[in-house]
């Protein structure tokens, strides 16, 4: 499948205001704005306060007349991970910390601007130390995460979801697995009308100094080295 064919709406619920219905229940507003290309999905993209969300699959979307909107989650990141980074990354690529690696400047450099923040802007500076302190405590809550959703929005069209938030799990994701012995034929996958067949049947195994590609039969790959190996250099 080219890159064309995966044009997705990209929007943001960050920033939209959020608040509490009558029913209790945390609600966020997300705006849906197409740009001028059809696609059956929706992507989704939602940054949630520091323990605010307790699990990617509690929450809940529905349309303005109440419709619920189906959903998967494509991924997410607690707000440990996002203050720490990834512990198979060797804790070097923190995504809020304002420069890659874990050198002490780079590790110091948030509750520096944190700290200046404090001093020339109070209000501020009191606001993301609190908000520090809150990731602290509730680092296994999300704080990021990405949702596609099953929802047409004509081109150029616009439409006003409500993301609505939730204590415990709503959905539990469905999760398929091949689990029978090793075929020699060739691989296909199929789900509903999208389909890949005849997928080359390769391996891929790697040691400290290199990397070892075993395929069945021709095919153009692409390999990220950095992906198996993120302490290798970029080069």
């Amino acid at each position: 499948m080219n890159r064309g064919c995966w044009i997705f709406l990209v929007i943001s619920a960050l920033g939209f205001p959020g608040g509490i219905n009558a029913e209790g229940r945390h609600e966020l507003k997300v705006h849906l704005a197409q740009a001028n290309n059809q696609s059956p999905y929706a992507f989704v993209r939602a940054k949630f306060e520091p323990g605010e969300l307790a699990d990617p699959w509690a929450v809940r979307f529905f349309d303005e007349q109440g419709a619920e909107v189906p959903y998967f989650v494509w991924d997410s990141v607690s707000w440990r991970v996002a203050r720490e980074g990834r512990a198979d990354w060797g804790h070097r690529y923190a995504l809020i910390n304002h420069a890659p690696g874990n050198s002490p400047d780079v590790l110091q450099a948030r509750g520096e601007k944190i700290a200046w923040a404090k001093k020339k802007l109070p209000a501020l500076g009191k606001k993301l130390e609190a908000r520090e302190d809150a990731a602290k405590r509730a680092g296994d809550s999300v704080c990021g995460a990405i949702y596609l959703l099953r929802r047409r929005v004509p081109a150029f069209g616009k439409e006003r979801l409500t993301l609505r938030l939730y204590p415990e799990r709503q959905v539990e994701p469905q999760r398929k697995q091949w689990n029978g012995p090793k075929s020699d034929g060739p691989i296909a996958a199929v789900q509903g009308r999208l389909g890949f067949q005849d997928l080359p049947d390769f391996e891929v195994s790697w040691s400290d100094d290199k990397v070892s590609l075993k395929v069945a039969e021709p095919a153009t790959l692409r390999l990220f080295y950095r992906t198996l190996r993120p302490d290798w250099p970029p080069e």
